[in-house]
């Protein structure tokens, strides 16, 4: 008898016996591809895992030395970052002492020489400075 699409029908196979073997009991196949996954799983074990794992550990390794490196990295901004604060501040109060001092020593070349003037003007060429001055008015 043949069934749909040229396969032998149902009766036919269980007529040829083949048919009689109960499918949940293990034949020799079973335990042939049981020990060749077994063989396959062990050679896994051996010869693949190994490198991969190794590479993963290298490359966790990385990234633990890139963490660190990145920490100190940090570390040393902070320190440097707070050397400039420290030497700008220096600088400020350092040009802030030479501001206060060229300040005084203006006032003080200003108080000699308006005292110089006012001594020439008390002097033997007083009469002519006042001349000059009356002569000469400022406006305003």
């Amino acid at each position: 008898m043949i069934g749909v699409a040229g396969q032998p029908s149902t009766e036919a196979v269980l007529a040829q016996g083949g048919g009689s073997q109960n499918f949940l009991l293990p034949n020799g196949t079973f335990f042939f591809e049981l020990i060749l996954f077994i063989v396959v799983f062990y050679l896994l074990a051996k010869f693949v895992v190994p490198p991969i794992r190794k590479a993963m550990e290298d490359r966790a390794e990385r990234v633990r030395q890139t963490q660190r490196d990145r920490e100190e990295a940090d570390e040393q901004y902070r320190a440097a970052e707070n050397k400039h604060a420290e030497v700008l501040s220096e600088a400020r109060n350092e040009a802030s002492s030479i501001r206060d001092e060229a300040r005084a020593t203006a006032r003080e070349q200003a108080a000699e020489q308006r005292a110089q003037v006012a001594g020439d003007l008390r002097g033997p060429g007083a009469g002519r400075a006042r001349a000059l001055r009356t002569a000469f008015p400022r406006p305003g």
